[in-house]
């Protein structure tokens, strides 16, 4: 005997809650009952759902129905690349807003933003062999002299302590060149090294 089932109604013939077998479905727990007639305790609507020919066919066809919402729900989404970087950056920018150098001239004063001197420090940072990825920079524009943090990954074919030298005398000359700031302090942090080439090598 064919069925008919309208998902739409609020109960089937029977009597069973159509709202509690979607439930039931969305819940992963197809083959458990959950919507008998008078609503008793699980095992009396388990045992009336098996002997039910609309309880069957209201849970194949809602599983039916549902089974994309699942796939989808369950799907991995992959993080386009950058987006954390770029997070981090926004979440920074907020924290950092009224925050930078003022110099004062006798024609004027000069701001300089917290943001425009993580520009360019992060530019000092790339490119510099041995230099993987920026991750991201702090400036402190409140102390003296003003401290300055990068943080890089890095490859694994140059010495560390030699690739930190080689970016903090980047960052000290680019900032005295794009913003004035002679002597600045200069943190360096290596969070992880790349290896290029040997995959699954940490």
């Amino acid at each position: 005997m064919d069925l008919t089932i309208d998902l739409t109604a609020k109960h089937l013939p029977c009597g069973a809650s159509l709202d509690l077998l979607i439930e039931q479905v969305a819940d992963g727990r197809a083959g458990v009952g959950t919507g008998g007639r008078a609503g008793g305790d699980a095992a009396e609507r388990a045992r009336h759902q098996a002997g039910c020919a609309c309880c069957r066919a209201a849970l194949a066809e809602a599983e039916l129905r549902w089974s994309p919402v699942r796939a989808t729900a369950t799907a991995p989404v992959a993080v386009p690349e950058g987006l954390l970087r770029s997070i981090l950056e926004r979440v920074r920018d907020i924290a950092d807003a009224g925050h930078g150098l003022i110099r004062y001239t006798g024609h004027g004063a000069t701001r300089i933003t917290a943001r425009a001197l993580r520009r360019i420090i992060s530019r000092a940072s790339t490119g510099i062999p041995g230099v993987a990825a920026v991750l991201g920079s702090r400036v402190d524009p409140g102390t003296r002299p003003v401290r300055v943090a990068v943080e890089v990954i890095a490859t694994d074919d140059r010495p560390l302590p030699q690739l930190t030298s080689d970016i903090r005398a980047a960052i000290r000359v680019e900032l005295d060149r794009g913003a004035s700031l002679d002597d600045p302090t200069v943190d360096v942090l290596v969070q992880d090294i790349a290896f290029p080439g040997r995959a699954g090598r940490r």
